[in-house]
Parts: C-alpha cells; structure tokens; sequence
C-alpha cells in the first residue's frame, strides 16, 4: 500500500480517513528512515528492535483498517423488534450516502446460537435519508420472543455488520386472548382502523356505537384517530364511573380532553414517557418510532379546575398519561404515541398494547380485592 493509493481512494473511503491514513504513513516511513540511519552509523539497536517491531506492526495494522474500502455500517436505531415469518427493511446511516457503494447488493443471513435460520441475497436501495435493503425472518411460534442477529455484508466492503434481532409472531393476543375475551374488550372507533387492527388479532370486540348504554365490558377502546367532542368526553366519564378502564388512543390533532382534578373526584394521574414501567414492558425497543413520532404525546394546561390534554408534538410532551378517579376502579390511560397507524410494520405497536390491555385487567384485579377485604 502506497501514498498514491491511498490519494486515489474515492467512493469508498471519505477524506477525513485518508487524511489520517496519509498522516500514518508518513510517520511509519521516518521511523523506518530513523532505524535505518542508525544502523548506517554503526550504532546497535539490539535492545530497541522489539519496540520498534511492534510500533511498526501496529501502525500497519491501524494503516490498513483506517484505509479499508469501508467502515462498518452504521445501522439506524429502532429496528431490533422485526416480525417473524415477513419481508423485513433494514435501514442503514446516512453516512452511506456519502460512500455511494461501488455494488447495489447485499449478502446477509440470521444466525441464532452459531445456527443459520435464514439467508439471502438483496438489492441495496437508496433515498433521500438513508441506504436500506429487504431481509426474510424465520418463522416464529406465537408467544415466542426469538433472540437473533443479522449479519450482513455489502458487496464492496471487506467487513461484515451486525445487527441484532427480536422476531415475534404477529399475534400478540395468543397468551392472553381467553383473558380478555372473557373479561370483555369494548370499542368505540368512529374511524374504523382501530376495530380493523383487533380483527387481524383474531378477536372481535364489542363496537360501542351508541353513548346512551353501559358497556358490560371491563376494559374501554377509544380508536386511534376519531375527533374528541362533549359528547365522547361525558361518555367516557361514565364508565369511569361505572368501574371500566378506558384506554384512550391518539385522536385528531384538533381534539382537547379535559380532566377533573377536584379533591372529591380525583385520585391520581401519572405521567410518563416511553420507558420501562408499569404502562411499557422491557423487551421493547421504544426507538421504533421515528423522531417525529417519538416527539408525539401530550401537552397539558390547566382551565377552571381542570386539567386539559392536548395531542402535541415537541420536546417538552408526555407519551403515556393515566388518570384515576376515587369512586371505583374505573380510570383512563392516554396514549399518545401512533399505534395503529404503524401496526403492520413491527411487532412494537401490538405488543405495547397488548401489555396495557393485559395491565389494565391486573390493575382491576388488584383494586377490587383490596376493596373486598
């Protein structure tokens, strides 16, 4: 490897990595012309010969990574959850951009304990944003949470990436269906999406058309996009009273929910964001959504004793608000960020509802029985 070579790398290495590269150089040829003329002067360089070997060998091999066809590539965040058994996108850092790969494929496989469970071949695509390519999972069982890595290697690069994987099956609902069925799962989805995401679950829920009855459900739907009015807003307030637990998805952006905070009806409300907690398991990667939807959730205000929720986006929102009221077990949870919207492209958004569906009928539970003792 020569200076020349080093100055006429071009698509595949950036300049700021050339610069370094040629600086190396540099340095390792005046250590060699350094030895040399000592030896030429007679003078020993028995005792130093072992560091000079290693300093030279080192910085060969730092040389040779830094001057490399490519770097590894940057895999953006948010894609560990993947479906099992689908056509799955990998989406690679902008920094590709700027490489403009010298071959458009792609060679990758999944591997599980040393096992190869899937491999192909794909064709890199580029946008505005980022490079990406398609990659096949395996089949997963339903329930089952599948702990891979996909390694994959660009056509021009002498280096192989990795990525690390959670597959699940696309029904969240298998564990817990009989639960929820039996205790009884309402709806009310004006917009209809909603209602189309529980029956791709295999579950028909009740479809709440009508305020003027009591849903005999314990747990309340209120659908991902239908406009908020008085008239919803009353509606929800007496099932509250009624004992149900109301899970009110994201609404229009025009839409404000106002919530009681006087002493005689208001028990508590928590707010919180996309992180481990009662409301958001672990074993989900919370950076699935992208930063506009990451910056979705609630905005607040207060107007005559009550606390008003406003669907927002910005640095300074909640994703998860629950409220609580005194009388019974019924109160509500406001989630903020998009779940239907995004409920065909990972596992993320059908498994964080069906932890807060599954949460809400233990939060029942345990309310009820302190209150029978």
């Amino acid at each position: 490897m020569d200076l020349q070579r080093i100055l006429n790398t071009s698509n595949s290495a950036k300049r700021r990595i050339n610069l370094a590269a040629i600086g190396l150089l540099l340095l390792q040829r005046k250590i060699v012309a350094f030895c040399s003329a000592k030896v030429a002067s007679g003078l020993t360089l028995a005792s130093k010969a072992p560091v000079c070997a290693v300093v030279l060998f080192g910085m060969h091999c730092l040389l040779l990574c830094v001057a490399s066809d490519r770097a590894l590539a940057q895999v953006n965040a948010g894609q560990i959850d993947q479906f099992g058994d689908a056509t799955c996108t990998l989406s690679l850092g902008p920094q590709l951009q700027q490489d403009s790969p010298n071959s458009n494929k792609v060679d990758w496989r999944i591997v599980c304990a040393n096992r190869i469970l899937a491999q192909g071949k794909s064709t890199l695509r580029s946008t505005e944003q980022c490079w990406s390519f398609d990659f096949a999972t395996p089949m997963v069982n339903p329930g089952v949470v599948l702990e891979a890595t996909l390694i994959f290697r660009l056509k021009d690069s002498q280096s192989e990436s990795t990525s690390p994987l959670r597959l699940r099956s696309k029904d969240s609902l298998t564990h817990v269906r009989q639960q929820l069925t039996k205790a009884g799962v309402a709806i009310y989805d004006s917009a209809g999406d909603t209602i189309a995401a529980f029956k791709e679950l295999a579950m028909e829920p009740k479809i709440v058309t009508s305020f003027s009855g009591l849903p005999n459900d314990s747990i309340v739907i209120v659908g991902e996009g239908v406009a908020w009015d008085y008239n919803l807003v009353k509606a929800v307030d007496d099932w509250e009273k009624g004992g149900k637990f109301v899970i009110v998805l994201r609404p229009t952006t025009s839409s404000t929910w106002p919530l009681r905070l006087s002493g005689d009806r208001f028990k508590k409300i928590n707010f919180s964001q996309l992180e481990p907690s009662d409301w958001y398991p672990t074993n989900l990667d919370s950076n699935f959504w992208p930063n506009l939807d990451r910056s979705a959730g609630w905005g607040a205000r207060v107007e005559e004793s009550k606390l008003v929720l406003v669907p927002e986006k910005g640095s300074h929102i909640w994703q998860l608000v629950e409220y609580q009221i005194k009388e019974n077990t019924g109160g509500s949870l406001f989630v903020g960020v998009p779940l239907i919207a995004r409920w065909r492209e990972s596992p993320v958004p059908r498994e964080l509802l069906t932890h807060i569906l599954v949460n809400s009928l233990q939060r029942k539970s345990t309310v009820q029985a302190v209150g029978q003792k």
